[in-house]
């Protein structure tokens, strides 16, 4: 009757077994990440942005995709609520402190992800940053 959650379920297995397999792509993705935020940020300091109005800009786009992110997850937990359930020991799907201790977890990291490279790049010389680009 429901052989699409079974489908889902195991794409989603895959998934993640993939995901935590290629731990270099991760790695090689947010490197990559990093120097275009700096590129980025350069320019607009050059272009006469403040550097904390840019390091602003980077924090409010990271953690409006980050908000995103969670919505998007707690969505699917609580909808998946069931399938959730078996694999849980000791803990209910549905346990606000849990939530609320991941949730935060991500903001936290987040804003580190986020804050350190923008903060990093907004020490950048314009002038150096658009020359190696």
């Amino acid at each position: 009757m429901f052989s699409w959650l079974d489908d889902v379920t195991r794409d989603m297995s895959h998934a993640m077994r993939t995901f935590w397999r290629s731990s270099g792509f991760t790695t090689v993705a947010l490197l990559t990440l990093g120097l275009g935020i700096g590129a980025n940020t350069g320019i607009r300091i050059a272009l006469g942005a403040g550097r904390s109005r840019v390091v602003a800009m980077v924090m409010r786009q990271g953690l409006m995709l980050t908000t995103l992110g969670i919505m998007i997850g707690l969505a699917g937990a609580l909808t998946l609520n069931s399938l959730i359930a078996s694999l849980l020991f000791g803990v209910e799907p549905t346990d606000q402190t849990t939530i609320a201790a991941v949730i935060a977890t991500i903001v936290v990291v987040a804003v580190i992800a986020c804050g350190l490279p923008a903060l990093r790049a907004s020490r950048l010389d314009p002038n150096v940053v658009l020359r190696t680009n």
